[in-house]
């Protein structure tokens, strides 16, 4: 169902990948490291317990698999922000 904020399925069918690496999650620098970056959300394929929006794991970046995938997202401008 949709969050308090809007937000629809949040969780169960993808991991979904985050700019913020594993190990250290402040860093969201996009570089060639190869570091483990942060997948969220759980999928169909996983355990249960991990299909919630906190269910937190890892990948490397140039892994790729059927239940893996990207959330595109766009955001409402409010009427006082102008476009240069």
């Amino acid at each position: 169902g949709d969050s308090p904020y809007g937000c629809v399925d949040m969780s169960g069918n993808v991991w979904e990948w985050c700019l913020n690496k594993y190990d250290n999650p402040k860093d969201t620098s996009i570089d060639q490291s190869g570091e483990r970056r942060v997948v969220r959300g759980g999928s169909w394929i996983g355990f249960q317990s991990y299909a919630r929006a906190a269910g937190r794991g890892s990948n490397h970046p140039d892994y790729r698999r059927n239940n893996l995938g990207v959330r595109v997202a766009a955001a409402r401008r409010s009427p006082s922000h102008q476009v240069l």
